[in-house]
């Protein structure tokens, strides 16, 4: 719905910002890991390049191919986060949970 070099820059300030947090993130213990955040990072870059491409239809199926692994991305946030929530500070805990909530995502993908 936005012009295409509004668009543009979007993306691409998403990408400087999701590759910026796999940056930050990528050598501590945290919740949220790096490979989040590229992929995150990466689906908006695929999906800003696919504009150029010159054929139509190859680059409808380079953006849809952008959603499927932004998709994925946030499936890997919203595991991730369920996970720092059913740990919290236990050494042992039940990952029912997280499987449950993967299994559905999946489904839902």
């Amino acid at each position: 719905m936005l012009p295409r070099d509004v668009r543009t820059i979007f993306e691409s300030v998403l990408v400087l910002i999701g590759l910026l947090g796999a940056f930050a993130v990528r050598r501590g213990r945290r919740a949220v890991t790096a490979t989040t955040f590229l992929l995150l990072s990466g689906s908006a870059l695929i999906d800003a390049g696919s504009r150029f491409i010159p054929n139509q239809l190859v680059g409808q199926k380079v953006a849809v191919a952008a959603l499927v692994l932004f998709l994925f991305g946030v499936i890997r946030l919203l595991l991730e986060f369920v996970d720092s929530i059913t740990r919290r500070g236990k050494v042992h805990f039940s990952s029912i949970t997280k499987d449950l909530v993967m299994l559905t995502l999946w489904f839902v993908l």
